[in-house]
């Protein structure tokens, strides 16, 4: 069960500005796509690098950092949150106003001293195994180096 997020409780930005650089990624376009199928209620995951943008059939759609563990809301029960997204010469540049962590299968929320929100049994498992997938990568890749040294 998803506990209720209202602008009250709502955790408040901490973190700067990151850059997200890679050629291919129109991250303006991407936010719209995943906007629009929260919008229509699908369940909908995409990853492109270190970034997952996720919406799910509640009208909820995200955007998180796997590498950083930041989180952005796009939208929450069908309603467009407001965000900051900017593009610059060097990239995207994103205003990350959450950290996430998942603990036990509740999606947990942290953006400021003593702040958090858990939202029960959520993301949706196809969104958790693409977090996790990348993480299984990540550990692989450091064993492999780890083997490889003298």
């Amino acid at each position: 069960m998803k506990r209720p997020v209202s602008k009250h409780t709502r955790p408040v930005s901490t973190q700067p500005f990151s850059l997200v650089s890679q050629v291919d990624l129109d991250l303006r376009r991407e936010t719209e796509y995943i906007i629009g199928r929260a919008q229509q209620n699908y369940a909908t995951v995409v990853t492109i690098s270190h970034l997952v943008f996720f919406s799910t059939q509640a009208g909820d759609a995200w955007i998180l950092d796997r590498e950083e563990r930041c989180a952005l809301c796009l939208m929450w029960q069908g309603e467009v949150q407001s965000y900051d997204i900017r593009r610059t010469s060097e990239g995207s540049r994103v205003s990350w106003p959450m950290n996430y962590r998942l603990e036990k299968g509740d999606f947990v929320l942290t953006g400021g001293p003593n702040e958090a929100l858990t939202i029960e049994n959520y993301p949706p498992h196809a969104i958790l195994d693409a977090i996790d997938s990348q993480n299984h990568h990540r550990r692989m890749a450091a064993k492999n180096t780890r083997q490889e040294r003298p």
